[in-house]
């Protein structure tokens, strides 16, 4: 949060025509036969996604296997949700991970929601602690890790511009 991820994704995707996918999406999209009780569930409780559903299989295992099916007829840019750890294996998968300092990130929090110090620092801590245990719980993996990432861009020295041209290079 903060460090315009969601905003290079999007403009990834209109130069390069691809669809963004996003955690509602991913609930919505490729687990689409759900109870409202189940996409609550799964919107609110990283555990939920290693439950069993009525076929026997986790939330989890059923969407990687439905990721994986339309990763193949389909390029597209997945934000989040383990992304780096889903698709680890897959040559054709580029991981990047999108960062900037607290400070910068912070004062993006206080003009995007118009709040003051205390709230920005409050949002921020709570969007980056279940950020990492969601990725922490669901796959056992610390997010922050450099090495399930090809290439990190530091968006405090880079503007959304050359990091968008940064990963059209690679």
């Amino acid at each position: 949060l903060g460090s315009f991820g969601d905003e290079i994704a999007d403009e990834l995707s209109r130069k390069l025509g691809w669809e963004v996918i996003t955690r509602d999406i991913i609930i919505q999209q490729f687990l689409p036969d759900l109870s409202s009780h189940e996409q609550h569930m799964l919107k609110e409780s990283a555990r939920f996604y290693l439950s069993k559903n009525e076929a026997g299989e986790t939330y989890l295992n059923q969407l990687i296997q439905a990721l994986n099916e339309f990763n193949e007829e389909h390029s597209a840019i997945l934000v989040g949700f383990g992304s780096q750890v889903i698709f680890a294996d897959n040559p054709d998968a580029l991981h990047v991970r999108i960062v900037a300092p607290q400070k910068v990130r912070l004062a993006r929090i206080k003009r995007q929601y118009r709040v003051d110090d205390t709230a920005a620092l409050s949002v921020l801590s709570t969007s980056d602690r279940k950020h990492k245990r969601f990725v922490q719980t669901v796959f056992g993996v610390d997010l922050t890790d450099a090495a399930n990432y090809h290439l990190t861009l530091n968006t405090a020295a880079l503007s959304l511009d050359e990091c968008v041209a940064a990963i059209q290079a690679m």
